[in-house]
C-alpha cells in the first residue's frame, strides 16, 4: 500500500478531576504475605504483591482489606499466618484469620526462584474465605532483572477475572511408569517438600492440574537442573484433561434439544462458535467423533463449516464520507447512502485461507497463534478467487466470475478478468463506502477517529508492531467488528479514484482504473493511516506482508443491480 505521510498525531486526552467517592460495595480481599522460595544466585524478588494490589484496587473487583484506625487484633491475626513458610492454607488457618479480618476472599502468592530458567515462577490464587475453594488462578514467569514495566504489564491481567481450569474427575494420566521412576531417583525431599509431594499426588489424581503444577514448582525449585520431566508431564496431562472436557462439551452440544428449539441454522452457528473457541486451547473439535456427529446432524463437513466467516448485519444508512481534516484524497466530503449488508467480524485468517485455497502465502507464519493471524501477501485477485471458492463450498452462488487468469493455476494471481453479478448471494469484497460505513460503526457510531475508539493502544495494531497479530485481540467497534483499524490493510472492491462531490447511493467506485483501494492501515503504518476515513491504494496484482482482506455479503442480493 502507498505510504501516507503522518499528517497529525493521534493521542489520548485524559482528564483528571475530583469526585466524591461513596463507600465501596465490592467484596473485601486480604493479600496474605507471600511464600518466597529463593536461591543464593537469584536477585531480589519482584514486588509482585504491591503490583497486584494496585491492579486489583484499580479494577474495582475487590476492596483490599487493610488495618483500620486503632483496630485491635489485626496485627496478631496477620502474624499467625504460616503461609509464608509452608505455602499451605489449611481450613483452621483460614477460619481463624477470617474471624478477625472478615473478608470475602484471601489472595495467596508463591514466588519460586528458577535458577535454570533464570526467572521467577509466580502463582497467585484467590481463595473463598468461607469455603476455601480456589475461585481464580494466575500464573506467570518473570525473568530475573525484569523492569518494573514488565511486571506491570504481566500483572495487568489481574484486572479481570481469571478463569480457573475445572478439575477433570477422570483424568488421563501417564501410565508408562516414568513418573514413578523419576521420583524413585529424585533427591531426598526435606522440610515441607514431603507434604507438598503428597498433596501433588492427590491433586494429580483428582485432575486439578493448576494445583499440581504449583506444588511441582515448590518442590522442584531447590532441585537445580532436575525435575523438568515432572513439569512437562503435568502440562501434557493438563492438555489431555482440557481436550477431554472440551470433547464432552462439544458432543453434548450436538445432541438436539427435545421439543421446539432454536432453528438448525442458528444451532449450527452456535456450535461453530463453541468449536472455534475450543480450538484455541485444544484439538477436541478435530476428533473424528465430533466431525461425524456434526456431519450427521447438519449435513456438512465440520472442516468446511469452520472456515465460514462470522458475519454481522450492518444496517444501511446515510453518512458524510471522507474527512475535511484528512488527506487530500479524503475530499471532497460527500453524502453517501448504503443499503444493509453483512460484514465479516474479522479479517480472513491464515487457517481459513489455507482450508479454502489449499495454500498459505503469508510471510508471518511462526508462533502458536499464527493460524489466527490475518492472511497476508494476497493480491486483490487472490482475494476475489477466495470469495468464489468459499461461496461454492458453502453452497452459495458466486458473485464473481474469474477468467483469463494469470497464471492459469497456482498463486499469486497477478492479473485476471473479473465480472460481478450483484444479484448473487455469495461472498464478496466490501465496497469502499460499505467499508467506511461499517468502520465508523454504522448507525451506532460515536464519531471516533479509529474504528471503535481514538486510542490505538486499545483498538488498533499499528506503529511498527512486530507483525500481524491474531485477529480479535483488540477491542471491537460498535458493530462488533475487529481490526477495522490496523493489523493489515484490507482490499476493497473499488478502483481508486477521486471522490465525487455529489451525493451517491451504494457507490462501487469508478468503472475503470489501474489501482485498487485498500483501507484500515496496518501493523507497519502509523495510527494516522488507520483512521476510518484514511484511504490507500495498490496495484491489484501486488501483495505484501501488511495486506489482507475481509469478506461481505449482500442481504437482499436479488434486488441489487
Amino acid at each position: 500500500m502507498k505510504p501516507l505521510r503522518l499528517a497529525a498525531g493521534l493521542g489520548v486526552l485524559v482528564l483528571w478531576g475530583c469526585a466524591t467517592v461513596a463507600p465501596s460495595t465490592q467484596p473485601r480481599l486480604f493479600l496474605v504475605p507471600a511464600f518466597l522460595s529463593t536461591d543464593a544466585s537469584a536477585p531480589p524478588a519482584p514486588p509482585f504483591l504491591e503490583a497486584a494490589a494496585r491492579v486489583l484496587s484499580a479494577s474495582g473487583r475487590y476492596t483490599l482489606r487493610q488495618k483500620g484506625w486503632f483496630e485491635s487484633g489485626f496485627d496478631e491475626a496477620v502474624a499467625r499466618f504460616d503461609y509464608p513458610r509452608t505455602a499451605l492454607f489449611g481450613d483452621d488457618q483460614r477460619t481463624a484469620a477470617n474471624q478477625v479480618l472478615q473478608v470475602k476472599a484471601f489472595g495467596l502468592t508463591d514466588l519460586v526462584a528458577d535458577r535454570v530458567g533464570r526467572a521467577w515462577r509466580v502463582h497467585f490464587r484467590i481463595v473463598d474465605a468461607a469455603t476455601g475453594a480456589v475461585v481464580e488462578t494466575f500464573s506467570m514467569v518473570l525473568p530475573w532483572r525484569s523492569r518494573e514495566s514488565d511486571l506491570g504489564n504481566a500483572v495487568s491481567a489481574l484486572g479481570r477475572a481469571q478463569a480457573r481450569e475445572p478439575p477433570d474427575p477422570e483424568p488421563r494420566l501417564d501410565r508408562s511408569g516414568a513418573w514413578e521412576a523419576w521420583w524413585a531417583l529424585a533427591p531426598k525431599l526435606t522440610g515441607e517438600a514431603p507434604r507438598w509431594r503428597a498433596l501433588l499426588e492427590e491433586a494429580r489424581s483428582a485432575g486439578d492440574f493448576d494445583e499440581a503444577l504449583r506444588l511441582a514448582d515448590l518442590i522442584l525449585g531447590p532441585l537445580v537442573g532436575q525435575g523438568r520431566w515432572v513439569r512437562d508431564t503435568l502440562i501434557r496431562e493438563a492438555g489431555w484433561a482440557r481436550e477431554d472436557g472440551d470433547f464432552r462439551a462439544l458432543m453434548l452440544a450436538l445432541i438436539p434439544a427435545p421439543g421446539p428449539g432454536v432453528p438448525e441454522s442458528l444451532a449450527a452457528d452456535q456450535f461453530l462458535d463453541l468449536a472455534r473457541q475450543t480450538l484455541l486451547t485444544s484439538p477436541a473439535a478435530r476428533r473424528p467423533e465430533v466431525e461425524a456427529a456434526f456431519r450427521h446432524r447438519f449435513g456438512v463437513e465440520l472442516a468446511v463449516a469452520l472456515t465460514r466467516p462470522t458475519l454481522v448485519p450492518v444496517d444501511g444508512g446515510s453518512f458524510v464520507m471522507g474527512s475535511e481534516d484528512g488527506e487530500a484524497d479524503e475530499r471532497p466530503t460527500h453524502r453517501v447512502t448504503v443499503r444493509s449488508f453483512l460484514m465479516g467480524t474479522t479479517e480472513i485468517t491464515q487457517e481459513q485461507y489455507q482450508t479454502v485455497q489449499g495454500t498459505n502465502p503469508s510471510l508471518f507464519t511462526r508462533g502458536a497463534g499464527s493460524s489466527r493471524q490475518p492472511v497476508e501477501r494476497v493480491t486483490w485477485f487472490d482475494a476475489v478467487e477466495f470469495c468464489v471458492r468459499l461461496s461454492l463450498q458453502q453452497g452459495l452462488e458466486p458473485v464473481y466470475t474469474v477468467s483469463q487468469r494469470r497464471p492459469a493455476s497456482g498463486y499469486p494471481i497477478v492479473s485476471a478478468e473479473v465480472t460481478v453479478d450483484p444479484t448473487k448471494n455469495g461472498y464478496r469484497l466490501p465496497t469502499e463506502a460499505e467499508w467506511e460505513w461499517a468502520a465508523r460503526g454504522g448507525k451506532l457510531g460515536r464519531g471516533t477517529l479509529l474504528a471503535g475508539g481514538s486510542d490505538p493502544a486499545l483498538v488498533a495494531w499499528t506503529d511498527g508492531t512486530s507483525g500481524p497479530q491474531p485477529v480479535a485481540t483488540k477491542a471491537p467497534n460498535e458493530l462488533g467488528l475487529f481490526d477495522m483499524s490496523g493489523n493489515v490493510w484490507e482490499w476493497c472492491w473499488d478502483w481508486y479514484g477521486k471522490y465525487p462531490s455529489e451525493a451517491q447511493t451504494d457507490p462501487r467506485g469508478p468503472g475503470l482504473g489501474i489501482l485498487k483501494v485498500g483501507r484500515g492501515g496496518s501493523w507497519h503504518a502509523a495510527a494516522w493511516n488507520a483512521r476510518t476515513t484514511a484511504r490507500s491504494f495498490d496495484n491489484p496484482g501486488s501483495r505484501g506482508g501488511n495486506i489482507g482482506f475481509r469478506v461481505a455479503r449482500s442481504l437482499n442480493p436479488a434486488t441489487e443491480n
